[in-house]
């Protein structure tokens, strides 16, 4: 058995060292090849920016006119061969320094770097310029060496002398006679001001280019190599520029090794050049600078597509932990920092190792942090309907269940694929002995998983998990099936997955990260059963079909007919969502002086909050088994786990009850706001009723307008209409608590308005809390089938036509 998943989408974390050596030969390879294409220009610049101290100190008798002069004479007197002297330095000194800055900055940055998500735009920011920064210094000052060689050769002109004769015959040459005049400190000469100016180059060359890239190169531009060589280049051309005197101070003062006379410190060459040649002399060769720039255009360019090209699988795979039964790899995924544990297991055949297995088992998972992914072939059934003619050990399941069942791992059904062995004998027997697990946490990370098996059944067939990362949109909406919750299993992952903790800063929140996570876990469990629900219906569908038959023609004994209706009961659970539609409201409208008049002494609980007990009471209240609408929870889901989730019910409904103009986020887009301003006449609803606006605010009623017309159809003003859905008896009660209350403008709805300006319809309690889905609607509806007891209480004066206090 072998788990897969998509190399497109995960790549695995490898090794430090690994990375390390990976990005030093792919940065040294790109170097080599652009800094050999760009040598000409390379020389042209240093004979150019030097030219100055050449004839001060009589190696050039007249000065270069510019880059086209410099590249005539090059050409003209020591030929074309010329133009990559010292190049042999370059590449060897340029080999290691592109490989170790790059591999260096990767370190660096896993030191100083940020997120730019955590820790803010200027951090991540300042992240990357520093470990740009000491990667180049750290850099530098192991070759810097290298660097001075190259610079004297390639400031070694061949008409510097009077008989045409070159300072130095080659590399080797340059290190012995500097050795030999000056010692180790004449290789090093400039290297204090080096670091500065290297500092500088590599901090802006890194960071900028890092920073540019993940919002230049994406979408159209992402890969390509055109539009990456022309941010490279400008990055470089930017930096080069802003560190170029600190580059001429330090080749002049290399050039003064194995000279009578040298410059103390870079500030007595920076006085001396610019009062003997100005300001400009510092910049001197920059234009040639900018087209050599190409070259390290072309390093960070190859660079990207050599990495590109280097892991075009997506992924590899890091060795964290071999035991026993059990091998792992820690994965991460590519566009962002999570990360996950992937592992594959071979559990014993024999019984007298399981229980070695199980410890090992029961450690592994215990001691994963990380998300989980856990295939293979355990050797072992978890319940009897996955075996088939053959017997198991009923103690091991067990075991095994409870493992599962504590770790909150969930069993993936293997799509097509029953069973997973077969002794392919004459009588066979079956059995499920592979399967995939997975965490709850590793299911918040993949969207969509599933498993496929060989359906030539054998000991040794793999089993293939295929991941997607990014959501799919679904047509068909989620709905829970009533019959779910005759499952035992089902409970237990209801349960598993309320108890681990979500974030979110305001109690609605909080409960909708619960029930996106819920919802996912459904999902994968609810394809796991299908197959067994859709054989126990039909078994139930050829039962009832059979018994009906013999009902009708009074066949059936008083035991038979009870199993009848039994059957009949159990079927209908399959099909509840197909026979009961959408609720319908119930509409009631208020008229002026139809309403009896009542007196209720009891009010002082009506301004107070829900409680839990008047909570668990309404939703037991409600009508039951109903799910009103696609993604709504039924009633039987509050009732089940109401030790699960009653503390964040409450904490919803008195954060609705006790903010009187309530703002809520709804995903990334998207706000809701409660708006509690119903105006009657001139005056608000709160001001004038204030225990009629608590009732209504407190319990979801909604007010909307109802216009009055008189017998001729002409308007004669507002009145006011509460949309709930109630039995008879509580729209009795309400009617005999409302008297005589007419609006006379149409500021009169209080409702659930969407950001847009759009009402969306919550036809049940449910939708209130899910915030599932948006219509245009012309009022809120609000079912509220049963409330406590104590708002219907609201006492009224038999002399007068308002509620009193």
């Amino acid at each position: 058995m072998g788990v897969a998943t998509e190399a497109a989408t995960v790549a695995v974390a490898a090794p430090q060292s690994k990375m390390m050596a990976a990005d030093f030969v792919m940065g040294g390879a790109a170097a080599v090849v652009a800094k050999s294409g760009a040598a000409p220009v390379e020389r042209v610049k240093l004979l150019l920016q030097n030219q100055g101290e050449m004839m001060r100190r009589g190696y050039l008798t007249r000065p270069y006119m510019g880059i086209r002069d410099c590249f005539a004479r090059v050409l003209k007197e020591e030929g074309a061969l010329a133009l990559w002297r010292g190049n042999q330095a370059n590449v060897i000194r340029y080999l290691p320094t592109q490989a170790f800055n790059f591999a260096f900055k990767g370190y660096f940055r896993s030191v100083f770097g940020c997120s730019k998500e955590k820790d803010g735009y200027m951090k991540w920011l300042a992240g990357n310029v520093v470990s740009g920064s000491a990667a180049g210094a750290t850099t530098s000052m192991l070759l810097y060496h290298l660097d001075y060689a190259r610079t004297r050769l390639a400031t070694d002109a061949i008409e510097s002398t009077a008989n045409n004769q070159r300072q130095f015959r080659g590399l080797l040459d340059v290190y012995r006679k500097t050795l030999a005049s000056d010692g180790i400190v004449g290789l090093y000469r400039g290297f204090s001001v080096s670091i500065m100016g290297i500092t500088l180059y590599r901090g802006l060359y890194f960071g900028i280019y890092d920073t540019m890239k993940p919002v230049v190169l994406v979408g159209p531009l992402e890969g390509n190599f055109f539009a990456s060589f022309i941010l490279g280049w400008s990055v470089t051309t930017f930096s080069g520029i802003c560190a170029y005197p600190f580059d001429t101070l330090r080749r002049r003062m290399m050039i003064t090794s194995g000279q009578p006379g040298k410059y103390k410190n870079a500030y007595q060459a920076l006085k001396i050049i610019v009062s003997r040649e100005g300001f400009f002399a510092l910049f001197r060769g920059a234009a040639a600078n900018m087209l050599s720039g190409m070259a390290g255009a072309g390093v960070l360019a190859g660079y990207d597509q050599l990495h590109r090209i280097a892991n075009r699988h997506g992924y590899g795979l890091e060795h964290k932990l071999r035991g026993q039964f059990i091998i792992a790899a820690t994965l991460v995924l590519k566009q962002s920092s999570h990360s996950f544990t992937i592992a594959s297991t071979y559990g014993p055949p024999r019984h007298s190792l399981r229980a070695a297995f199980f410890v090992e088992l029961n450690n592994f998972i215990t001691n994963c942090s990380a998300p989980l992914i856990l295939g293979g072939d355990f050797n072992i059934t978890l319940d009897p309907h996955e075996r088939l003619n053959c017997s198991g050990h009923t103690g091991d399941s067990l075991k095994f269940s409870r493992i599962l069942n504590n770790s909150s791992l969930l069993d993936l059904p293997i799509a097509g694929l029953q069973y997973t062995w077969s002794n392919g004998q004459i009588s066979p027997r079956f059995a499920k002995l592979d399967r995939v697990l997975i965490s709850l946490a590793a299911s918040q990370l993949i969207s969509t998983s599933t498993v496929k098996g060989d359906k030539k059944l054998s000991d040794h067939n793999y089993l293939l998990f295929t991941s997607h990362l990014q959501a799919l949109q679904r047509d068909k909406p989620f709905r829970m099936e009533l019959s779910w919750f005759h499952s035992l299993s089902f409970r237990d992952i209801i349960a598993k997955s309320w108890e681990y903790d979500q974030p979110g800063s305001q109690p609605l929140d909080h409960w909708l990260a619960h029930w996106r996570v819920l919802r996912k876990v459904i999902r994968q469990w609810s394809s796991l059963q299908s197959k067994y629900l859709k054989r126990q219906r039909r078994s139930l569908e050829d039962r009832v079909a059979s018994l009906s038959y013999l009902a009708d023609s009074g066949g059936l004994n008083d035991f038979e007919m009870a199993n009848f209706r039994e059957c009949k009961i159990s079927l209908d659970s399959f099909y509840y969502k197909r026979l009961l539609g959408h609720s319908s409201p119930i509409s009631l409208g208020v008229e002026w002086g139809s309403i009896r008049l009542a007196r209720i002494p009891d009010h002082q609980g009506l301004d107070a909050p829900f409680s839990m007990d008047e909570i668990f009471q309404s939703i037991k209240d409600m009508g039951s088994f109903k799910s009103p609408r696609p993604n709504g929870l039924p009633n039987e889901f509050f009732i089940s786990f109401w030790d699960h989730i009653k503390e964040d019910l409450l904490a919803i409904l008195q954060d609705l009850y006790l903010n009187p103009n309530l703002l809520l986020k709804v995903g990334a887009d998207s706000n809701i706001y409660l708006w509690r301003e119903p105006w009657c006449g001139s005056q608000r609803l709160a001001e004038k009723f204030p225990h009629l606006f608590r009732f209504v605010i407190n319990k979801h009623i909604i007010i909307r307008d109802a216009r009055l017309f008189d017998e001729r159809g002409n308007f004669s003003g507002w009145n006011i209409s509460f949309s709930t859905f109630m039995d008879s008896n509580t729209i009795l009660a309400l009617t005999e608590m409302l008297d005589k209350i007419q609006l006379l403008d149409g500021k009169d709805r209080i409702c659930w308005r969407w950001s847009n300006d759009k009402l969306f319809s919550t036809m049940s309690l449910y939708r209130i809390l899910t915030f599932q889905g948006v219509e245009d609607s012309s009022h809120c509806w609000v079912w509220q089938p049963s409330l406590p007891p104590k708002v219907l209480y609201l006492r009224m004066d038999m002399d007068s036509t308002t509620p009193t206090d």
